[in-house]
């Protein structure tokens, strides 16, 4: 697998591929050793037919104890470890929200329209934040040069992708790696989005 392709997949995951969060189950969220479970998971409950996995409030401070216990064993914490690969320098994000027919990001179409445009807007407004800005402490070496990234981001484009799932997204039937792929690839090509280093 490319570089290139990895990156798209890794920001698309991290975004849910904006799957409609109804019961669509990827595959890979059933990898074992995925999700981490150091304590007992309350029942999942359904909130308008959504299923949404978070981490419980005690899993949630056992890990902030475990990070500041990590920072103050005689240790110090360290930033992000560069092992010399390529760095974005700074990003063109492209979003995809595949949405077949019958199926909702939210209760309805009208939530649906909010949602995206929501997401759509935490892309616009991210770039020269100061949550962004955060970014801009790392670097990388482009042809020998330090390179640090800016704190510029901006939304290249959004794709509305309505075909059907090639699998049901459910647990007997879940969506796999290869249809992310595929579908990633697909809307690259139907919109003519840009490939390089710091599209997304």
């Amino acid at each position: 697998m490319s570089r290139l392709l990895a990156r798209w997949i890794v920001r698309v995951t991290i975004l849910g591929l904006f799957l409609a969060r109804s019961s669509v189950v990827p595959a890979w969220a059933f990898a074992a050793g995925s999700v981490p479970t150091p304590g007992p998971r309350p029942p999942v409950t359904l909130n308008h037919g959504h299923i949404h996995i978070q981490p419980t409030r005690p899993d949630a401070q056992r890990l902030i104890q475990a990070m500041a216990a990590a920072c103050t064993s005689g240790t110090p914490c360290q930033n992000v470890t560069y092992f010399g690969g390529p760095v974005m320098s700074q990003t063109t994000s492209y979003l995809i929200f595949w949405l077949p027919p019958g199926v909702h990001f939210e209760t309805d179409s009208t939530g649906d329209a909010n949602y995206e445009y929501l997401i759509e807007r935490y892309f616009q407004d991210i770039g020269g934040s100061s949550t962004h800005n955060i970014l801009s402490q790392y670097y990388g070496d482009i042809s020998g040069q330090t390179v640090y990234p800016v704190n510029n981001s901006a939304l290249g484009g959004a794709f509305l992708d309505t075909s059907p799932y090639p699998h049901a997204g459910t647990y007997a039937d879940p969506l796999l790696d290869s249809d992310l792929q595929a579908e990633i690839q697909s809307a690259i090509a139907q919109n003519n989005w840009p490939t390089d280093t710091n599209a997304m």
